[in-house]
């Protein structure tokens, strides 16, 4: 039954693997903020400020696990949409 959902999903999905970023957040979380995603010495620094620091300093929108994941992105995929969306 697991594979079968696995499958369901996947084959749901498989499209929006190719699809380029929507500019929605994209370009704040990701594109502006390519400098300190690919700096692992920031990685620290993930856990002490909100994910959207670079709009404003309140601690709104904490998620310091989504940095860290963008930023295994960024080392794999570089502005490759692709590694992103998989």
């Amino acid at each position: 039954m697991l594979k079968l959902i696995w499958i369901v999903g996947f084959s749901l999905y498989f499209r929006s693997l190719f699809f380029g970023f929507t500019y929605l957040d994209d370009n704040v979380l990701i594109l502006d903020n390519l400098n300190f995603l690919q700096n692992w010495s920031n990685i620290g620094r993930a856990f002490t400020q909100e994910v959207f620091y670079l709009l404003h300093n309140s601690d709104a929108y904490y998620r310091p696990l989504l940095t860290v994941s963008l930023m295994f992105d960024s080392l794999f995929g570089g502005t490759s949409p692709f590694m992103y969306h998989l």
